[in-house]
C-alpha cells in the first residue's frame, strides 16, 4: 500500500455491498461479477503497490478471512489453510524476513501486525475487544471483520447446510478485474488524478497528499504527513482543508478547497509545496486545539474558559 494513498476508511455499506455482490454469485446464475479497474505499480522489486482498489482489496481479504475461520471451525483445516497460502501468505523457503512473505502489506508496521492477527484462520472475532488502543486504520480493519461476521452469519441463516467450499470457489472462480500495470510511478499517480479529475470521489485530503510525493518525494512528506494524521485522528479532513483554506484565501467551500490552497502554488514547484507543506503541520496543530480543548496548553483558566464559550457557541451555530 502506497503511502500517498488513503487509509483503509470503507463504512458499513460500502462492505455490505461487497459482500452482496460477491456471495450472490453461491447460488445464481451469474457467470461473474466484475470489480472495475485496479491500478498497480511495479517497484524496484517487482512488488505491486496498489494506487486505486485499495478498499475493495483489504474488504475482499476480510471476506475470504472471515470465510476461511468458518472452514476451520467446521473442521475444513486443508481448505482454510489453502486460502491462507494463496491470498494472505506467501510461503517462499528463500526468504527469512516475515515481512516478505505477506501478499499484502500496510505503510505501518503496527498496522501489518495487527491485520495479520485478526485474520489469521485460528482468530475468532469479538464485539467487545477492546478497540480504544488501535489507530483510525486498525479501527476500521476490526469493525468491518465485525460487520463482515455478521454479514456472514444472516447469509448462512438464509443458506441452510451451506457449503463453504463452493462459497469461496464461486467467489475466487467467478469474481474479475481489470487491471492497470504501470512500471513507472508518475504513470500510476497521474492515473490516480485522472481518477479524480473524471468525478470518481476521491477525498481532497488524499489528492493534496498524493500532490505532495509526487513533487516532493515520500522520504520528505512522510514524517510531516504523520504529524498531520497524527494531530487529525478522529477529526473530520474535509472540515480541517476548509478552515485551512478560508482562514488562508478567504471563504471557501469544499469544492473549492484546492482551487483555494493552490491559488498562489505550483504543484511541480519544491519550494511551493513545502510552503504549503509547513503551512497544513501548523494548521492541524491549531485544529485540534479548536475541536479538543484538552489540547490546549500554557494557558491560564480565564482565557481557556473564554475559548471554550467561544467555541460552544459555534458549534450551536
Amino acid at each position: 500500500m502506497p503511502f500517498s494513498q488513503r487509509n483503509y476508511e470503507w463504512g458499513k455499506p460500502e462492505v455490505k455491498r461487497l459482500f452482496n455482490d460477491l456471495t450472490s454469485l453461491y447460488d445464481s446464475n451469474k457467470e461473474y461479477h466484475m470489480l472495475n479497474f485496479f491500478t498497480l505499480y511495479h517497484d524496484d522489486d517487482n512488488n505491486l503497490r496498489i494506487f486505486d482498489g485499495q478498499q475493495r482489496t483489504v474488504t475482499c481479504m476480510l471476506i475470504l478471512a472471515v470465510i476461511a475461520q468458518n472452514l476451520l471451525r467446521q473442521g475444513e483445516g486443508e481448505a482454510s489453510t489453502q486460502i491462507k497460502k494463496d491470498f494472505f501468505i506467501q510461503h517462499d523457503a528463500l526468504r527469512t524476513n516475515s515481512e516478505n512473505q505477506r501478499k499484502l502489506v500496510f505503510d505501518s508496521d503496527a498496522d501489518n501486525t495487527f491485520f495479520y492477527k485478526v485474520t489469521d484462520n485460528n482468530f475468532i472475532p469479538d464485539k467487545d475487544y477492546d478497540v480504544k488502543e488501535l489507530n483510525n486504520n486498525q479501527k476500521v480493519i476490526y469493525n468491518n471483520l465485525i460487520y463482515t461476521n455478521d454479514l456472514f452469519e444472516s447469509f448462512s441463516k438464509k443458506h441452510k447446510d451451506i457449503d463453504l467450499k463452493k462459497l469461496a470457489r464461486s467467489i475466487l472462480d467467478k469474481t474479475l478485474l481489470v487491471e492497470f500495470d504501470a512500471y513507472e510511478e508518475d504513470i500510476a499517480l497521474n492515473m490516480f488524478e485522472s481518477l479524480n479529475n473524471t468525478g470518481k470521489n476521491i477525498e481532497k485530503y488524499y489528492v493534496l497528499k498524493n500532490d505532495m510525493v509526487k513533487c516532493l518525494g515520500e522520504a520528505k512528506v512522510k514524517p510531516t504527513w504523520n504529524k498531520i494524521d497524527s494531530a487529525l485522528s478522529g477529526l473530520d479532513h474535509k472540515s480541517f482543508l476548509i478552515a485551512t483554506a478560508t482562514l488562508t484565501k478567504g471563504k471557501t467551500s469544499e469544492s473549492k478547497i484546492l482551487e483555494h490552497l493552490y491559488s498562489d502554488k505550483k504543484t511541480n514547484n519544491k519550494t511551493d509545496m513545502n510552503q504549503l507543506l509547513d503551512l497544513l503541520l501548523k494548521s492541524s496543530e491549531y485544529f485540534l486545539k479548536i475541536c479538543n480543548e484538552n489540547q490546549m496548553t500554557n494557558y491560564n483558566n480565564r482565557d481557556l474558559l473564554k475559548y471554550k464559550n467561544y467555541t460552544q457557541i459555534a458549534r450551536t451555530n
